[in-house]
């Protein structure tokens, strides 16, 4: 073969293989590899983002198995008519932020407008950050929507947030559960506040437990008690333990009986009895059950004693007089 005919082959064959092998791009300008509105990979993975021949709320979208139909304006779902196990779909929207969506198919090729795509939306991001998992327009920082009830049943799978390591914490739309220990608690400086609201109002918490341990109910303050009621309060039953100081001891032979005399001036300087709280003390303090209860008792076994001894003189008397 003529040597110069030899190198034309060969640098043709070059050429074609070059041609075949290898994309060049543009070091200025765009680059469009789409044939038609898309770029495709390996005939699963389809790149499109175009201000046109998209749905209105779209910008771009990269995808398994999905692709926007221009001519029927709706998400074709299984590429070119062909049957899919499942499909992705990571869309830039017009809104502002990416949505996330993806599903089963139902083993066919099929199609659905943006309502019907809207129920295979798994997670949205705004551009300010928002977050919003099964929402299109989350309002907090972090908003999670999910239908699904606990009603009488431990159902981890119908909860709206799971939260598991080891034990599984579940929250849906009336109730927490966990199927372990519970505990809830506040740093130091907070407050842990239950209450209802509404859309109108600002939440001030019917219930608070403060970083310190107090308990104030209707009340943001406990004036320094542990327990604090502002309204109303009904028991069944209320027991005051660990008092030490119960006036068994009056009936102790050693107990010097105040004399009635005694008592009769005391009553008529201070208007009530001795040992026993003033209603401006209880105007100002309030009432303490344990002291007040164990005082009464103290006046009453002090009565009993004068009666005893009442008793005793009357039946003198009566003696004397036989």
């Amino acid at each position: 073969m003529n040597k110069k005919i030899a190198i034309a082959f060969i640098a043709i064959l070059s050429t074609g293989i070059n041609a075949f092998s290898q994309n060049d791009f543009p070091t200025t300008g765009n680059a469009n590899l789409a044939t038609t509105n898309y770029l495709r990979f390996g005939g699963r993975v389809y790149v499109q983002a175009t201000n046109t021949g998209l749905s209105g709320n779209t910008r771009g979208i990269i995808s398994n198995s999905v692709s926007w139909n221009t001519s029927t304006s709706k998400w074709a779902i299984g590429l070119t008519g062909s049957s899919v196990s499942d499909f992705s779909l990571l869309r830039f929207e017009n809104i502002g932020g990416i949505g996330f969506f993806n599903g089963p198919s139902t083993g066919g090729y099929y199609e659905v407008d943006n309502e019907g795509l809207e129920q295979y939306r798994r997670m949205t991001i705004l551009n300010d950050g928002k977050i919003g998992i099964g929402i299109s327009s989350p309002e907090s920082r972090l908003e999670v929507r999910g239908l699904g009830s606990l009603a009488n049943l431990y159902n981890p799978a119908a909860a709206g947030i799971k939260i598991s390591n080891g034990g599984n914490l579940i929250m849906d739309g009336n109730e927490i559960y966990s199927d372990g220990s519970l505990n809830i608690g506040v740093a130091p400086s907070g407050t842990l506040a239950f209450g209802p609201v509404d859309a109108t109002t600002s939440f001030s918490g019917a219930f608070r437990v403060f970083g310190n341990g107090n308990v104030g109910i209707g009340t943001n303050d406990t004036k320094g008690y542990k327990f604090a009621v502002n309204g109303d309060a009904v028991f069944t039953k209320v027991v005051v333990k660990s008092y030490t100081t119960w006036p068994d001891y009056v009936f102790e032979p050693s107990y010097k009986l105040p004399s009635l005399q005694y008592v009769e001036q005391y009553i008529n300087t201070n208007k009530h009895l001795p040992d026993v709280p003033s209603a401006a003390d209880i105007e100002n303090q309030g009432v303490d059950l344990a002291n007040t209860q164990a005082a009464l008792l103290r006046k009453i076994e002090e009565l009993t004693l004068y009666v005893i001894e009442l008793k005793k003189e009357v039946e003198e008397l009566k003696t004397k007089n036989n």
